[in-house]
């Protein structure tokens, strides 16, 4: 099985589970390549536990590293992570009472837990010199390749987000903090006296909501997809994409039956730029246009209904 980027320079070769890079030169981050072997974990448990026979089959420790860390960082996320935690263990009884915007720092708990436990902490993982994967996509990688796709893919994006935001189970979900949404709604729509302080928190929840698609494309498309590139090949995007979709799971339905689309491409197009950044910035225009024609369509029902 062979995974071809386009670029002969930085075309892969695939055998059996393991893929090696065909040009040993360091990667784009400036990193040395470190493809060396990690311990024959196959070999040290059929030793150990020879009873398994075949059960030991093909057993690797990059890989299995990668995989097993992806479950219990999604896991400690899905549990810990989550603004509901934020609101319902941690936060300080000031932010409980009229106008203390407990949910705007839920969220911005839940961003920041995501930067870290998705972004950070596979990243700190993936410098292991046993555990790194010979691109780690970190770099600038193939940028005319991933600057030309990033745009290629979000217009029709653009597109489809326009269209969706006429729909009601689009405009319930979105934007995705409720009081901020309302808040925005009555700004941009002319009704009351606004906060003084409301867009500068509105800002700071986007920007909030940027850093969290660091560690949320990190996780997937770093750690996941080049971590298990070197054994799987591009399998390992499918792999990925399986947390990714169920991850979607609570949304829209339309958004999460195309999150296995989506979780393809964006493991492909990473793979093919050498970067996960592209699909940074094509997750954060897309979930900004999300937030801006949720409020637009709210917006514009609410001018329609006074003219």
């Amino acid at each position: 099985m062979g995974f071809a980027t386009g670029d002969p320079s930085h075309t892969r070769i695939s055998s059996g589970i393991h893929a090696y890079p065909e040009d040993p030169s360091p990667p784009d981050n400036g990193n040395p390549v470190a493809d060396s072997h990690p311990p024959d974990l196959e070999r040290w448990v059929r030793l150990r536990f020879p009873g398994l026979g075949d059960g030991a089959r093909g057993l690797d420790l990059r890989a299995g590293a990668v995989m097993l860390s992806a479950s219990l960082l999604l896991v400690v996320f899905r549990k810990f992570g989550g603004s509901s935690y934020f609101e319902q263990s941690l936060a300080w009884p000031a932010l409980r009472g009229e106008g203390g915007h407990l949910s705007l720092w839920g969220d911005g708990y839940w961003f920041v837990a995501c930067f870290v436990l998705l972004g950070l902490v596979p990243f700190s993982l993936n410098l292991v010199p046993a555990l790194r994967p010979s691109v780690m996509g970190i770099g600038a990688g193939d940028w005319r390749f991933g600057i030309k796709w990033t745009v290629l893919l979000f217009l029709p994006m653009f597109v489809i987000v326009i269209a969706a935001s006429r729909f009601d189970a689009f405009a319930q979900y979105y934007p995705l903090n409720d009081a901020l949404g309302r808040e925005a709604v009555d700004y941009f729509a002319g009704r009351g006296t606004p906060s003084q302080t409301f867009l500068i928190r509105l800002i700071a929840y986007e920007v909030l909501y940027a850093v969290y698609f660091i560690g949320w494309e990190y996780f997937f498309r770093g750690h996941l997809t080049f971590g298990l590139f070197d054994r799987l090949g591009a399998n390992g995007v499918l792999v990925g994409t399986i947390p990714f979709a169920l991850m979607h799971v609570g949304k829209p339905f339309p958004e999460a039956l195309g999150s296995i689309v989506a979780g393809v491409a964006l493991g492909l197009f990473a793979l093919r730029a050498r970067s996960f950044w592209y699909g940074f910035v094509l997750h954060v225009a897309i979930a900004w246009s999300m937030d801006f024609w949720a409020l637009q369509s709210k917006v514009a029902a609410i001018a329609a209904q006074t003219s």
